[in-house]
């Protein structure tokens, strides 16, 4: 089980653990699995994350650029590593460069071209 971000979820996903709004108010307990009704809902009551069983984040990512042979992902990370310098120094800029390189590599799916 991992949070995974509220961008990443998927229906059919399982909760690992309940997810609760802001206020602590319970939206949706563990075990269900994930509906698009589901997720519209998380956005409404503002929920960024969940907790998912058999995913995490490594998981996640290797499922979503499954279409890219190692070479094109690899030449995206060494781009985007040209820019941010030290990422992996801190926790939120780590997630800014998985995020950058996610939206890199949906450019580069939709378009079929270098990005």
């Amino acid at each position: 089980m991992a949070l995974i971000n509220l961008n990443d979820l998927k229906p059919g996903m399982v909760l690992a653990a309940p997810v609760y709004n802001k206020n602590g108010g319970l939206l949706l307990n563990k075990g269900v699995p994930l509906s698009e009704k589901h997720l519209k809902i998380f956005k409404t009551w503002g929920v960024t994350e969940a907790d998912i069983e058999g995913y995490d984040k490594e998981k996640l990512e290797e499922e979503a650029y499954s279409f890219l042979s190692d070479e094109e992902a690899q030449e995206i990370e060494a781009r985007l590593q040209n820019r941010f310098f030290d990422y992996s120094s801190s926790e939120i800029m780590a997630e800014i460069f998985r995020i950058a390189k996610k939206q890199k590599m949906e450019v580069y799916m939709k378009k079929g071209t270098e990005v």
